[in-house]
């Protein structure tokens, strides 16, 4: 009896000691991973699946389509991949479905659902007998993605070469135009020049296709190089050298006899290139031009006869014109129709006046010295007659510099400009404009906490003249400001001082504080909701393009995220899947949105600064509607009327692309709380 109980007792003990092997054999499995490689336009996809860490593996099952447990559907075409005939195609969607199988019957969680991944992105599971199927889908991009656009021509501005995608399903998203320091140009105010390398960066999206490693990029049919390609977006760039129009004079050249003292004018001139013309002047009665040339005298004001002679002590302008290049030729001019071009007489830096085919080359010979004077010689020996002294070169001024007292709010403002005592010019005059008050400033008048423009004129010192407006430079308090050359020889120094919001950190690298869009920026970032976050990696953007899309959902971020009251899309290019799609349906039930025509919004065309004048224009009502004009007139003349456009860096031109600091600034300035 003690034998069998004894015995039972062993048995039961042995039995206790195998439990704990068969808990661990019978544990669930509720997550997999898989590595797979992802499908490339020419090649056959991959039939073989890497398993991540745990107790399944890919079953060796080859009915049913699969592969060695692997199996491929075209979700373009929808049709099932063969694995000895069909190869992945550009531009098609691929969907993967992989059967695994546990290392134990029954280890696949049936009470809990199975999650998995795919190359580390979520996949979908099935459960099925006792194995699961893991399927993700490949969004695959184009095998290429093209891109073209006018070669930079030296004086044209950035904006005026915007590139465009010829890729199918592909839209711009963003361009910027960098110089060969890898600084961003101004699409506004930057101008090319020529012979020097520029780079292009576009950035393309697709709503459909994921763009990967294997993507490349073209532009006029070279290669580009892709600098990031994540998905849904595509950065790529290309270098350039900006040339002239090759209808274009970068510059034009005369020679004529420099004045000396007791000689009378010269009416002649060469001109360079000798192709060009020139038409003699209709003067006054008290003036005189001859060939197209003529003189004035800066110390007597007036203009010289052919029998007047040049004095010691006076300086003397000569003009020529009207000068007209040869047929189909012209000045090389910004996209403004600014001239551009350079002239020269008798190799000194000159001025033009007038336009690109009709116009006139001005410069100032500096102060005659008196002539020398020789010593008398004995009578035996023959006099030697007085020599001239050379007329002293007039020199460039390529860079100015000032200082003057910032506004502060409270303190009275300053008219007085300083400049450094070796300066080779002298202030001519100084003013202020305030922003938001749409006035200049007087003697006696107080800043207050307000946005103010300072202008100050430059006159150039005896001998010297300014730089045309590609060269010369300025600095007001140790920081860039922008300097021109005027048509009278004088220069204009610009700098803004914007109203500062005080406890706000400035979120972007590329936005200063004297950027006159600064405070509009940071009232757009900090707004409740949002109005822009900027474009990433801690830039606004300020020089980029924005879209009708961008542009209405600003504005409606900027009113606060107002819901649509009906679900009703009168648009056949708006989606629901559109980010921007609940601000068009709310734009175009308060009319604020017509589209542009065809019943479509066009979400990807650029937003001009007519667009975005004419959303705020009714956004407020319409106020004062006349109805005549183009159909921007009244929202521009508002526009003015309430102080939203004025004060800006340019001429407000209603075709022209409004970059994203000035979509934010008439936002800022008109919805702002």
């Amino acid at each position: 009896m003690k034998k069998r109980i004894l015995s039972t007792l062993l048995c039961l003990m042995m039995v206790l000691s195998l439990l704990p092997a068969a808990w661990a054999a019978t544990e669930e499995i509720r997550s997999v991973s898989l590595t797979i490689s992802a499908p490339v336009h020419g090649s056959r996809p991959g039939y073989t699946a890497e398993c991540g860490v745990g107790s399944y593996e890919v079953a060796n099952m080859n009915i049913g389509g699969f592969t060695n447990g692997v199996k491929w559907y075209d979700d373009t075409t929808q049709k099932q991949m063969d694995s000895t005939l069909d190869t992945c195609v550009s531009g098609h969607n691929y969907t993967v479905t992989v059967y695994l199988e546990p290392a134990d019957p029954d280890q696949f969680s049936f009470k809990h659902p199975v999650t998995a991944t795919v190359n580390g992105h979520s996949a979908e599971t099935t459960s099925t007998g006792g194995g699961v199927l893991v399927s993700y889908q490949f969004r695959y991009s184009y095998d290429t993605v093209e891109a073209t656009v006018d070669a930079p021509l030296s004086g044209k501005i950035p904006g005026s070469f915007q590139p465009a995608l010829s890729t199918s399903g592909v839209n711009l998203y963003a361009y910027d135009w960098f110089d060969d320091d890898g600084n961003v140009l101004s699409k506004t105010t930057s101008t090319f020049r020529a012979g020097e390398t520029y780079r292009l960066k576009i950035r393309a999206s697709s709503a459909n296709l994921a763009f990967t490693s294997h993507t490349t990029a073209s532009i006029n049919g070279a290669n580009a190089i892709v600098e990031q390609a994540d998905g849904s977006t595509i950065l790529f760039y290309r270098d350039f050298i900006a040339t002239m129009d090759g209808h274009e004079l970068g510059s034009v050249g005369l020679a004529v006899t420099a004045p000396q003292v007791g000689k009378t004018p010269s009416y002649s001139a060469t001109l360079v290139p000798s192709t060009m013309t020139v038409t003699n002047r209709s003067m006054g009665s008290n003036e005189y031009c001859e060939n197209g040339v003529a003189w004035y005298d800066n110390g007597t004001h007036t203009y010289l006869k052919p029998t007047d002679a040049f004095q010691a002590g006076h300086s003397y302008q000569v003009s020529v014109g009207w000068l007209k290049p040869a047929s189909g030729d012209k000045l090389a001019t910004s996209s403004y129709d600014e001239i551009t071009a350079t002239a020269a007489v008798n190799g000194e830096n000159a001025s033009i006046s007038g336009s690109a085919t009709n116009f006139i080359v001005s410069y100032t010979f500096p102060e005659l010295a008196a002539p020398a004077t020789t010593p008398s010689t004995p009578a035996t020996t023959p006099s030697t007659p007085a020599t001239t002294p050379s007329t002293p070169a007039v020199k460039t001024i390529e860079a100015v510099s000032l200082t003057i007292a910032a506004p502060k709010a409270g303190e009275k403002t300053s008219f007085s400009a300083g400049t450094a005592a070796d300066a080779n010019y002298t202030v001519k005059s100084v003013n202020w404009f305030c922003d938001e008050d749409n006035a200049y400033l007087k003697t006696g008048d107080t800043y207050g906490k307000k946005t103010y423009i300072l202008n100050v004129t430059l006159t150039p010192k005896s001998g010297y003249s300014f730089a045309n407006d590609i060269l010369l430079k300025g600095t007001l308090n140790g920081e860039d400001a922008q300097a021109r050359r005027l048509e009278d020889g004088s220069a204009l120094v610009t700098k803004y001082f914007p109203l500062i919001e005080s406890g706000r950190s400035n979120p972007f690298t590329d936005v200063k504080e004297s950027d006159y869009y600064y405070n509009a920026v940071l009232w757009a970032y900090y707004a409740e909701p949002q109005v822009t976050n900027g474009v990433g990696n801690k830039m606004f953007g300020p020089d980029s393009t924005v879209t009708r899309g961008q542009a209405m959902t600003f504005l409606w971020r900027a009113a606060g995220c107002p819901e649509p009251k009906s679900a009703q899309n009168r648009f056949s290019d708006i989606k629901p899947n559109d980010y921007w799609y609940k601000a068009i349906l709310w734009a175009s039930e308060k009319g604020i949105a017509n589209g542009t025509g065809n019943g479509q919004y066009s979400p990807n065309m650029t937003c001009s600064r007519a667009h975005i004048v004419t959303f705020l224009y009714r956004t407020a009502g319409e106020p004062n509607k006349t109805g005549t004009g183009t159909w921007y007139t009244d929202a521009v003349n508002w526009a003015n009327a309430n102080k939203i456009i004025t004060g800006t860096a340019e001429v407000f031109n209603p075709s022209a692309d409004c970059p994203r600091s000035d979509v934010v600034l008439y936002l800022f300035r008109q919805l702002a709380k």
